[in-house]
């Protein structure tokens, strides 16, 4: 390894069981699990945290940066259906929070807002510092209709499908990143929802399974996709 990579830090954000980060750390670089469960220093609503990361950024200290913004207030897969919680979003007039929420549940959308916009600002000051970068979300996620997620430049979609690593679901996802990242992550090519990989019909990530949705229970990423990231960042950061 490089001196250079001995002295720069990947950071995962809202990390979950931390792969990529454990990943990275196990290949030798330096490498931070940022999440809520960890403590309140890595509460990412906080603009104290968000002003920590950004000086990082612009200081040089960070190579890369992954982002699994939480999608729990995005999804599609909250319906009216009575077999989950309702949506707490719309597609257009109130992408941002439908009216007459509960107050739990308004605190939960301004949270994914905040999220979601530091996400942004973190994005921001990665492009103008020439720092690698990616954010995922599921491919169906409301949050790919925000228009100042749009508006960001020099960046691409990878889509990513979780059951070509062998999982039950399909749990089709994007990676949303620096244009010199280009993982060549797998699609499943099935039909009728019969997946491509095992032949076998796709679980359905609507409802809960002993008392989790699963939902939450789809959400770690596969360690084969998890590889191919790491993978190709290293590979563009190697070269720069």
């Amino acid at each position: 390894m490089t001196k250079r990579g001995q002295l720069q830090t990947c950071l995962e954000l809202f990390s979950g069981c931390s792969r990529v980060a454990k990943r990275f750390g196990a290949l030798g670089y330096r490498a931070e699990a940022w999440d809520i469960m960890f403590g309140e220093e890595c509460d990412l609503t906080k603009v104290s945290t968000l002003n920590s990361i950004l000086h990082r950024i612009s200081t040089g200290e960070i190579f890369y940066i992954h982002m699994g913004l939480p999608c729990n207030t995005w999804s599609r897969a909250r319906r009216n259906d009575g077999r989950g919680p309702g949506p707490l979003r719309d597609d257009s007039k109130y992408l941002f929070g439908l009216p007459n929420l509960s107050s739990k549940d308004r605190q939960k959308v301004r949270q994914g807002n905040i999220l979601l916009r530091h996400s942004i600002q973190i994005i921001r000051a990665c492009q103008k510092h020439n720092v690698l970068w990616s954010l995922e979300n599921p491919m169906t996620s409301r949050v790919w209709k925000v228009r100042a997620l749009q508006q960001l430049r020099n960046s691409h979609h990878v889509r990513a499908d979780f059951c070509q690593w062998n999982l039950p679901w399909r749990k089709s996802t994007y990676f949303f990143m620096h244009q010199a990242l280009q993982p060549q992550f797998r699609v499943c090519t099935g039909y009728h929802g019969v997946c491509s990989k095992s032949n076998k019909p796709h679980i359905l990530l609507q409802g809960s399974c002993n008392g989790q949705f699963l939902t939450k229970l789809a959400e770690p990423y596969p360690f084969g996709l998890v590889n191919q990231l790491v993978k190709c960042v290293l590979n563009v950061f190697r070269k720069a």
